[in-house]
Parts: structure tokens; sequence; C-alpha cells
């Protein structure tokens, strides 16, 4: 499992790595510094609602469902920013200020999910270890991504086609989880017994 677990977190890890610089630059390109605040706290309000959602439906859904749950809705509204963007339905100034709040709540939904997975499939020691190992797969993949940018960026039309690159590259990471289930199946049982501390 660890391998599996390991690819998965190299893929979440560049597909966020994209989002994160294309939600950045348009935000410090075109809002305010004195709107910055104002960011930050809706940020912390729509992380404490999809922390409540997160919690639910881990609660009875199981964790593997609530956290490929969290995966596809971040995946659906990266694609929904960028084609709403792509079409002009949305403007610039809306799409920085949804993308920017949008990272931190998903950030620490990700992190959540995850280890919920790693205790499921590990014993309290084997998780500790193991999942903070197969982790750095996100962070490596992290540091890939950020130098990948300025390339990406000669090729495409806009900023704003690493929001679609990185909705495709997030489905491509629930390849290995899907693998992970099938050959563990504790991952199918609703999570009764253990459960992530959530937190915000």
């Amino acid at each position: 499992h660890t391998s599996r677990l390991f690819i998965h977190s190299f893929i979440l890890g560049l597909s966020t790595a994209l989002f994160f610089v294309a939600a950045n630059a348009n935000f410090i390109k075109l809002v305010p510094l004195s709107n910055i605040p104002l960011a930050y706290v809706a940020a912390g309000a729509i992380g404490l609602l999809l922390v409540a959602l997160f919690k639910f439906l881990q609660r009875t859904q199981g964790v593997f469902a609530s956290y490929v749950s969290t995966l596809v809705l971040f995946a659906t509204i990266t694609i929904g920013l960028f084609v709403l963007y792509h079409y002009k339905v949305l403007s610039s100034i809306t799409l920085a200020y949804t993308s920017f709040i949008l990272i931190y709540p998903f950030s620490v939904l990700f992190v959540l999910g995850f280890s919920g997975i790693g205790l499921r499939l590990f014993n309290l020691s084997q998780s500790k270890r193991l999942t903070a190992l197969v982790g750095t797969g996100e962070v490596v993949a992290s540091i890939m991504g950020y130098m990948l940018v300025p390339i990406l960026a000669k090729m495409l039309p806009g900023l704003e086609w690493l929001f679609a690159i990185s909705a495709v590259v997030i489905f491509a990471s629930l390849v290995p989880l899907y693998s992970i289930r099938k050959r563990a199946p504790v991952l199918n049982a609703a999570n009764h017994v253990k459960q992530v501390a959530v937190q915000w």
C-alpha cells in the first residue's frame, strides 16, 4: 500500500501546486493589500463549513468515500472556475478571490483525508511512521510543480489553464486510491472505529 499511497500523494501534490500558483498569482496581481484579511476570514468561514461536511461524510460514508468526495469536489470546482472564466462568465477579480479562498480549506481536508486513509491501512505505530513517509511524495511533487510552472506559463494561453490541468491531475490521483481499495477491503467499511480527530 505504501508505494500506491506515495504515488497518490505525489500526484496530489502536483495538482495542488499548480492550483496554488495560479490562485496566488491572480490574487497578488488583482487584490489590494487592504482586502487580504477579508479573504482569510472568508477562507476560515468556508473552511469551517467544509470541515463540518467532511466530518459528516466520514461518519456516515467512511474514510475512503469522504476523502474521494473531497478530491472530486475540489476537481469539479477547479474545472468549473476554469470554464466560467474561460467563457467570460467569471471576472478576473472573482476568480482571484474564489481560488485564493479555497486553497487553505481544501489543503486541510486533504491532510485529514490522507491521514484517515493511513489510519485505516496501518496500525497506530505504523501510521505515525509510514503516513509521514508516503506524504513526502506531495512535498517532492510540489517542488517539481513550482519549477514546472514557468515552463507551462510560456506554453499556455493564460494562467487560468493551470486550473484545468490541476483538475485533470487530481482526477488522476484517484487511480492509485482505488487500486489500494481493491487490495484493502477495510476501506470499504464505514468508519465507526478509527476516526481522524478533525479540528480547524
